[in-house]
């Protein structure tokens, strides 16, 4: 899909990935049992359960993917855990309700997956996310913290999952600084304006250096050339424009990150290709510096030359991290 290809060149939801495929998806090639939940009027959804005893697991796609992207580590993780998976609204066999400016926020995403724990009765699971799914992790271990013993963070831990306001997040800042210059129109705002202009001057630069980061990062990782060809579904737009800023996530959690990812070469001048995997690197050791920084007691996994899909290019590594993860958790 060209439209998920592009997305993933947005600072605000990773840095460029753009010529890195996303995994093959399947459907019902595992044995499990499906079920419809629903969290809000007229809004069910997918949730997949793949069986096993022991402390409950459930997995969360990223941007785009359905709950079957973990069919293939689900089985291996159910031999020691309950698993389940979602699939977020918007997507797949969910429902997909026409978006109105909040229903595909982070917070409603977020809280669409506490529906889901609070109807199947978990006691302290353990959320495991990938990619885009990260957000909704950080607003679990942000507002409803008391719900999960633990998150666990599929390279998912970056702008869109801790916000660091040193360096910002082009969506989130440039829509706060939409809403406040909208403010100033005579008649929609306060008649005192001082304080909307007081914070738009401290918004501003900000939004100018992610400007300037978006620019690199065209540079580094231009489209693909058919970008622009296959148009982008409403709900996944809401949900990258719906981003917000976490931080103080309050529960134990494991972030495993690919450093350089690996995929199909972006260009076939070596120069080119070399300063773009210095770039991705740069990059990723900022969001790491960030997280270790918000989260002082975050476990991080480095996974050299991963997939962004480091559950399907790295399992075992990912499988092993994670027991430790869980093992660690107080009973």
């Amino acid at each position: 899909m060209r439209w998920i290809r592009s997305f993933l060149c947005f600072p605000a939801m990773m840095f460029c990935l753009a010529a890195q495929p996303l995994e093959k998806q399947e459907s019902d090639t595992t044995p499990h049992s499906t079920r419809f939940i629903e969290v809000a009027p007229a809004v069910s959804l997918e949730v997949i359960d793949w069986g096993g005893t022991g402390k409950p697991v459930v997995m969360i796609p990223g941007l785009g993917g359905t709950a079957h992207v973990f069919d293939t580590i689900a089985p291996r993780m159910a031999e020691r855990y309950h698993v389940l998976g979602i699939t977020p609204r918007g997507t797949g066999s969910s429902s997909s309700p026409v978006p109105d400016g909040t229903n595909y926020s982070a917070s409603q995403l977020g809280t669409d997956l506490v529906a889901v724990l609070d109807a199947l009765k978990l006691v302290n699971p353990v959320l495991i996310g990938h990619s885009f799914a990260g957000e909704e992790l950080s607003f679990v271990g942000s507002r409803a913290p008391d719900r999960v013993a633990g998150l666990v963070y599929l390279d998912a831990a970056y702008g869109y999952a801790f916000y660091d306001p040193s360096k910002g997040n082009l969506l989130i800042d440039s829509r706060i600084v939409r809403e406040e210059l909208a403010q100033l129109v005579p008649g929609k705002g306060p008649a005192n304006a001082s304080a909307i202009i007081r914070s738009l001057l401290e918004e501003l630069p900000r939004l100018q250096g992610d400007l300037m980061e978006r620019q690199n990062e065209l540079r580094d990782y231009p489209p693909p050339p058919d970008a622009d060809k296959e148009p982008v579904p409403s709900s996944f737009s809401a949900m990258m424009a719906g981003q917000e800023k976490f931080t103080n996530v309050g529960v134990p959690l494991l972030a495993v990150f690919a450093l350089r990812h690996r995929g199909p070469a972006r260009e076939p001048h070596p120069n080119v290709e070399a300063r773009a995997d210095a770039s991705d690197v740069a990059r990723t050791r900022r969001y790491i510096a960030t997280l270790r920084k918000d989260v002082p007691t975050a476990r991080v996994v480095i996974l050299p030359h991963a997939t962004h899909s480091v559950f399907v290019s790295n399992q075992d590594d990912v499988l092993n991290e994670i027991h430790k993860f869980i093992d660690s958790l107080p009973r």
